[in-house]
């Protein structure tokens, strides 16, 4: 908890992009190696076609996200 709370706080002078990917790292758990991903990778399920699309080309007006 200690090391978690350290790390919030010396985020808290980083630049605002950097400060919220440590927090929702922190919150979520996620691993260094999620920095890959990219948005082509989240899917949505799209109930019109039955299957699920990258959200890029399905958009975002469907009820479930996965990676």
């Amino acid at each position: 908890m200690a090391q978690g709370e350290a790390v919030l706080q010396a985020a808290g002078s980083a630049k605002p992009w950097l400060r919220a990917y440590v927090v929702l790292s922190l919150l979520t758990g996620a691993r260094t190696s999620l920095r890959g991903l990219t948005w082509s990778h989240v899917v949505a399920y799209d109930a019109g076609q039955k299957q699920w699309r990258p959200v890029t080309a399905a958009g975002w007006k469907h009820d479930g996200f996965t990676l």
